[in-house]
């Protein structure tokens, strides 16, 4: 089984590039509380990214964090603004945008790092932390039938965090409650 986290709320920073924003002291505690969400003794990794690796760091204490910058949120210039959320829904609905990487190249990285995860997980539970989009993206590549309402309003339902229990045997994602 694989479980998707995505992040909890970083703070963010105008002057800072989102790929280096860390976790709000309200992201951690929301984070800390996944843990009743989550496998008990899994495999964890995490993108290289500040957030994603807090965000399982506060749900598993004291256990050891793998990254791979594979399972990293869409590579983008970007502006911090108030129209990120219409340009990200057309994103993850396949509208490829200037100066963003192409939805094909993240599925392809994702997959293959979900693919060396998986041996290197040997039969447990496989944690990965990762980002709305990247996850969105390869959701829909890998199990387009089980985004009920499409690509778009699943990206938008997100929270900050979330964790999915995703089936690759049974092409089945679940939100696991909390």
């Amino acid at each position: 089984m694989i479980y998707l986290v995505r992040h909890a709320q970083p703070a963010v920073r105008r002057k800072i590039t989102p790929d280096r924003w860390e976790l709000t002291a309200d992201g951690r505690s929301a984070a800390a509380r996944l843990a009743g969400r989550l496998p008990w003794d899994p495999y964890l990794v995490a993108s290289d990214e500040p957030k994603a690796i807090q965000t399982l760091q506060c749900a598993y204490p004291g256990r050891a964090v793998d990254t791979d910058p594979r399972f990293g949120e869409v590579r983008r210039v970007e502006p911090v603004d108030d129209g990120y959320a219409q340009r990200r829904r057309s994103y993850v609905s396949g509208t490829p945008l200037p100066r963003w990487e192409l939805a094909s190249a993240v599925v392809a990285r994702f997959a293959a790092a979900v693919t060396d995860h998986l041996a290197r997980a040997d039969g447990r539970p496989l944690v990965i932390g990762t980002h709305g989009m990247a996850l969105t993206v390869w959701l829909a590549a890998a199990l387009p039938t089980a985004l009920s309402g499409g690509p778009a309003e699943f990206w938008a339902a997100l929270a900050q965090p979330d964790v999915f229990a995703v089936d690759l045997a049974t092409t089945t994602v679940a939100r696991q409650p909390g």
